[in-house]
């Protein structure tokens, strides 16, 4: 399970400086760790549920991405649309109360 906090990501027991994610360089073994890390900045990530957070990461996790850093990149972020999709993601007002 991800718990995300404002300086460390756990990545079931895997804990990174969000920080030193940031210092990371872009090649294709720090790709998803990057992403997970720009995406918690995001906020549709904010409007996800507990549940949905974890399914995403789940997903992303799972998904089986090729390619150099930047096309690493680019399949997370369809990726990551077609969750937002999935969850009903319509617009800039999504969730908004």
């Amino acid at each position: 399970m991800i718990k995300v906090y404002d300086n460390l990501i756990d990545f079931g027991g895997e804990v990174w400086d969000r920080e030193k994610i940031k210092t990371l360089p872009e090649n294709k073994e720090h790709a998803f760790v990057k992403y997970i890390n720009m995406i918690c900045n995001s906020w549709t990530w904010g409007r996800l549920t507990e549940k949905e957070k974890e399914a995403c990461y789940k997903a992303l996790f799972d998904s089986k991405t090729i390619g150099t850093f930047y096309q690493r990149w680019e399949q997370y972020n369809w990726l990551y649309n077609a969750f937002l999709r999935g969850c009903g993601y319509d617009s800039p007002f999504w969730r908004e109360e």
